[in-house]
């Protein structure tokens, strides 16, 4: 698409967790050619999936604070070592330390700010937000992940002359089809009886995954039909919660905590529905999108991109976030429908149609490349 012409980006994220926009950024960083980038990490540790990485120089200043002056001259001083053709800030609180030096005259570097959120639950994610809505102005350029999310905010606060929407993709070839066979011989692998209509969920233990109320939908089910089980990938601060309220509500023995997983395919592969029951944050799930590619449907709260990935009783379902008897409703219709292994080939192609990788790296380059001429 482009003239051979390397070009150097430095990317900025408030920490190098495990999250969907630290996936995002490392699907960035493997997948964009002619690209020479380096990562700065503001404060915290360094997740297995950057310390993989063998191609990005990678910076852990240990700053913290979006607020601290000496912080913004600090990251500056890193930026400028780094000599990037583009800085690329991702969520909130990182496009507020380098648009605020930016602002001060401290780097001169074009700016692209990626957002991955959508509505925001609490307090604390508002302190960061609404700064975050007023700097943003200043950017080169701010790229939303769904075009739901997009509307939402432009609708809002943020403004449409410099945002684009950039849907977010997977690569398909690390995510294999799985039929109906393979499926009952995963389970099997996991402990898990073949006949068990298993209920997954991939997601960080945090409040805003919401796997309380998937909890309490899942009792549901169990109380009416038995035989199920809900197979929860991720680990968190809300452990100790959810126990609790597995053996409130009965279901303990039905739910296996798995706990963080560096390769979640095989989790995948033994789920008959993936499902997030997100109540914020989530924009257009990565995660959702690797189990569609797997031949899992889906049932997404109704937020964010949610309505942009999932054909309704094609590939999935939506329902509202919050609606405890909506999602044990999606659940039940699909514990026994004859259908699930042609909503899993149609999963499948939808992601390969609308959700490709290819397709998302060609519009980063042409962003980046742009704002470079």
């Amino acid at each position: 698409m482009f003239e051979d012409m390397s070009f150097k980006v430095t990317f900025v994220l408030e920490d190098l967790g495990i999250g969907g926009a630290q996936r995002h950024t490392v699907s960035l960083i493997e997948g964009l050619s002619g690209m020479s980038p380096t990562v700065i990490g503001l404060s915290g540790g360094r997740s297995e999936i950057f310390s993989s990485l063998t191609n990005a120089p990678i910076r852990m200043p240990g700053l913290k604070g979006m607020w601290k002056v000496s912080n913004w001259v600090r990251l500056s001083k890193i930026i400028k070592r780094s000599n990037p053709d583009v800085v690329v800030a991702v969520n909130q609180i990182s496009s507020i330390v380098v648009l605020g030096s930016k602002i001060l005259g401290l780097h001169k570097a074009p700016v692209v700010s990626i957002f991955h959120s959508t509505k925001i639950g609490n307090l604390a994610g508002w302190v960061r937000t609404i700064p975050y809505i007023i700097l943003s102005r200043t950017a080169d350029r701010v790229i939303f992940v769904s075009r739901n999310q997009m509307i939402y905010w432009t609708g809002f606060m943020m403004s449409k002359r410099n945002a684009v929407s950039v849907v977010n993709g997977i690569d398909v070839t690390r995510y294999e089809a799985v039929d109906p066979v393979e499926r009952r011989q995963a389970k099997k692998a996991l402990g898990i009886s073949e006949d068990d209509f298993v209920v997954g969920c991939v997601a960080v233990l945090r409040p805003e995954k919401n796997h309380v109320l998937l909890i309490r939908s899942f009792s549901k089910l169990v109380k009416k039909r038995g035989g199920a089980k809900l197979l929860l990938v991720g680990s968190g601060p809300c452990l100790d919660q959810i126990d609790r309220i597995a053996n409130e509500c009965g279901v303990r023995q039905s739910v296996i905590f798995a706990g963080m997983q560096a390769d979640v395919k095989p989790f995948l592969a033994a789920m008959d529905v993936k499902v997030l029951a997100s109540s914020s944050i989530e924009t257009l799930s990565i995660a959702a999108l690797e189990a569609m590619a797997m031949s899992v449907p889906v049932v997404l709260s109704r937020i964010g991109g949610a309505t942009e990935i999932v054909k309704e009783g094609e590939t999935g379902y939506t329902f509202g976030a919050g609606g405890v008897e909506e999602l044990y409703l999606r659940l039940d219709s699909l514990a026994v429908s004859k259908s699930l292994a042609d909503m899993g080939k149609a999963a499948r192609s939808r992601v390969e149609r609308k959700f490709s990788i290819s397709d998302m790296l060609d519009r980063y380059e042409c962003e980046f490349r742009g704002l470079i001429r």
